[in-house]
């Protein structure tokens, strides 16, 4: 874990205390110049993170109170995407393609594998489909345990209403929301749909996705 941050490694150091500075060095990096800190977890990242909050902050009794230990006073945001099967085409397309990122400008920011043309497979769509809808459960679940209220953020809703969507981030932080750049300012990461994309998502939508798993 310190590697990732860049954290020199202490011979003999306990854990805790190594967790202490990959936290800092985390925190600083993700702050610039700034004091605010944002942090992206996906689903499958969890619990790990979950473990270390709590060798770091061992008096803490749920994982908010250690959220907040470490980090201040947080604001949850959840991005969610409501179509799953338009979510599960998506990263059918990127395992098929080898692009899991592009950048605003069309560059590749994230490539697994070297380029080949996506087909449809069924199979392969149902086991992210479940797998998708399986981590909205998760969130959920772990979202009220916590007693969690997050802010929630569509993300076709932040695709097509950038502008917006960030205006509305930064009220619930209690921040000027006419600090948004206009939406031709606001450049998102992604994937643009295409037409082989939809016509995955029609096939889904259709049967074939229930049928060929």
């Amino acid at each position: 874990m310190a590697k990732s941050h860049h954290v020199a490694e202490i011979l003999g150091e306990d854990e805790r205390s190594a967790l202490a500075r990959v936290f800092a060095a985390a925190i600083a990096e993700g702050s610039g110049d700034t004091d605010m800190f944002g942090l992206r977890m996906q689903r499958g990242s969890l619990d790990y993170f979950k473990e270390k909050l709590a060798v770091l902050h061992p008096g803490r009794t749920s994982d908010k109170a250690r959220i907040e230990a470490a980090f201040g006073r947080t604001l949850f945001i959840y991005l969610s995407r409501a179509d799953k099967v338009a979510q599960a085409v998506s990263c059918v397309k990127a395992e098929q393609t080898g692009l899991w990122h592009v950048a605003s400008d069309g560059g590749e920011l994230e490539r697994t594998a070297p380029h080949s043309e996506p087909v449809y497979d069924g199979p392969a769509l149902m086991k992210w489909y479940e797998t998708m809808t399986g981590y909205e459960r998760a969130w959920e679940d772990w979202l009220s345990r916590e007693g969690i209220a997050p802010l929630r953020i569509d993300y076709d809703a932040l695709s097509h209403w950038p502008r917006e969507t960030l205006r509305t981030v930064l009220l619930t932080l209690g921040l000027d929301g006419k600090a948004a750049p206009s939406d031709h300012r606001i450049k998102l990461e992604g994937r643009e749909a295409d037409s082989d994309d939809r016509r995955q998502h029609d096939a889904c939508d259709q049967g074939e996705f229930g049928a060929l798993a």
